[in-house]
């Protein structure tokens, strides 16, 4: 790896519902000999991006990135570029959820808002496809050839996690990152709307539920956690230490899982699903305590092929057989002139 070190400092450890967040990202050239090049935004109008905020969820009994900031692989925007002496540092002031940039701030945002709850974040530096990136020889992280030269992954560099939490205030209307949000009670929950309702209601303009009270960023017990955006949706159930129990990130359409995640009450993994790098959608179900693979499917990625394996085992968890088949769960339709999946139940 480069000899560049990444440390993400949180500079709070709490923030109110549409705060912007404030952090410090140091950079240290740890070569006891040579230089090495920094690909840095520009000040004012027309930078470049080089930094992305990774958003994580609390949990400890798994790693799940819940957001990520938008990283186009190519930007013809304006970049600085420091050499860092052998050992040296430096100290770049990045900010989420600002309004604007400033001199002093480069501004940051998700496609989505960060609603209260407690978090992991940690960023990301890619040169790639930027003004200077010449300076570096891209790798692959799975190449058996040895880099050379001033060299760099060519999915960029990470910085350690650091954590904060963002607790709801007792307004009733709340801005995050620019957008209002209208919050009404029924006296358990809070319901976040889009634009302001005269009763509560969950078709698409309920945005977010949660049962978090006024100033808190986490419950001892029964947390509840339910977001609807324009391109997925997310549900979280936790244990009572704020592990999760059931996670799913999920579309209206078809195959509808993109990410989901369960466990037993023991924090044994029961289900595994996800929608892979190149579009096709993997599922897992496990079997406890033995950690036995049951069932496993892959299907393409509208879900009209689908192929399916059981698995048998002896009660000393040896394998006996499997059992594959085919199945159709989804039809391709065009939905606003992209091809899309539903389910065939949604035709009937």
């Amino acid at each position: 790896m480069p000899p560049l070190q990444l440390e993400l400092q949180c500079d709070q450890n709490r923030y109110a519902e549409g705060q912007p967040m404030q952090f410090t990202l140091i950079i240290t050239n740890q070569s006891t000999q040579d230089d090495y090049p920094i690909v840095l935004p520009a000040e004012g109008p027309g930078a470049a991006g080089v930094f992305f905020f990774n958003m994580y969820d609390k949990a400890k009994n798994t790693r799940i990135l819940r957001y990520a900031e938008a990283c186009p692989s190519l930007d013809s925007g304006k970049t600085n570029l420091l050499w860092l002496k052998p050992q040296q540092q430096i100290r770049i002031p990045l900010t989420l959820q600002a309004e604007t940039t400033t001199p002093t701030h480069q501004a940051h945002h998700f496609e989505q808002p960060v609603f209260a709850g407690e978090y992991l974040f940690s960023v990301r530096y890619q040169p790639k496809g930027r003004q200077h990136d010449s300076l570096y020889w891209f790798f692959d992280s799975h190449s058996k050839i040895k880099p050379a030269g001033h060299f760099m992954p060519s999915d960029g560099l990470n910085s350690q996690t650091c954590s904060t939490s963002v607790f709801r205030t007792a307004d009733t209307l709340v801005s995050i990152d620019g957008k209002p949000y209208f919050i009404k009670t029924d006296g358990h929950r809070f319901f976040y709307f889009s634009e302001w309702m005269p009763t509560i209601t969950t078709d698409i303009r309920c945005v977010h539920i949660t049962n978090l009270p006024p100033f808190a960023s986490a419950l001892a017990s029964e947390e509840y956690y339910y977001s609807h955006f324009s391109d997925f949706a997310e549900y979280i159930r936790r244990f009572d230490d704020g592990d999760v129990q059931e996670y799913r990130k999920f579309s209206d359409y078809c195959p509808s899982y993109l990410h989901t995640q369960a466990f037993d009450e023991q924090k044994r993994p029961t289900l595994l699903a996800y929608q892979m790098p190149d579009g096709r959608f993997y599922r897992a179900e496990y079997q406890q305590p033995e950690n036995l693979l049951i069932r496993e499917s892959m299907c393409s990625p509208t879900g009209t092929s689908c192929r399916e394996t059981t698995f048998r085992y002896d009660e000393q968890g040896n394998l006996l057989d499997s059992k594959s088949s085919n199945t159709q769960p989804c039809v391709e339709v065009y939905v606003d002139g992209k091809l899309r999946g539903l389910t065939l139940g949604f035709f009937e």
